[in-house]
């Protein structure tokens, strides 16, 4: 990818999606674990590892740290691959004079080609592609 021009209507987009992935990985942790836990608490079996004395209580302590473990393992990949880090934009959306860079790049690109038709070109008017970032 080559960098023609910086656009705040991309850096916006990228920031949005930037703050959901991390909001969204952050907060699975926090919410399912708690909510086994309550569930699991019910049960006869919890129960008996309490009553078992110190021996039960560290095992209970270490499964906890191991499901809050294993779900911070499977959420933050799960939530970084809910969107492209490459994304798209349609190229009326980018400010005119970053819309205006892209053409010209692109023209510049195209001018060996057979001929250019004008702006109504689809490969002229292809989206323009960023990087969001993690």
């Amino acid at each position: 990818m080559v960098g023609v021009g910086a656009s705040r209507a991309c850096g916006s987009v990228a920031i949005a999606t930037t703050i959901a992935t991390r909001v969204l990985y952050l907060a699975q942790p926090m919410v399912l674990p708690p909510l086994l836990f309550a569930w699991l608490e019910r049960g006869t079996w919890w129960q008996s590892m309490r009553a078992a004395g110190p021996g039960g209580l560290a095992m209970l302590f270490a499964f906890r740290v191991g499901v809050i473990a294993a779900q911070s393992a499977i959420a933050t990949p799960m939530c970084v691959a809910l969107f492209d880090p490459v994304q798209e934009m349609p190229l009326v959306w980018v400010e005119p004079q970053v819309a205006e860079q892209v053409l010209a790049f692109r023209r510049k690109q195209y001018e060996g080609a057979v001929g250019i038709r004008g702006s109504s070109d689809p490969k002229l008017e292809a989206p323009v592609y960023f990087y969001r970032g993690l």
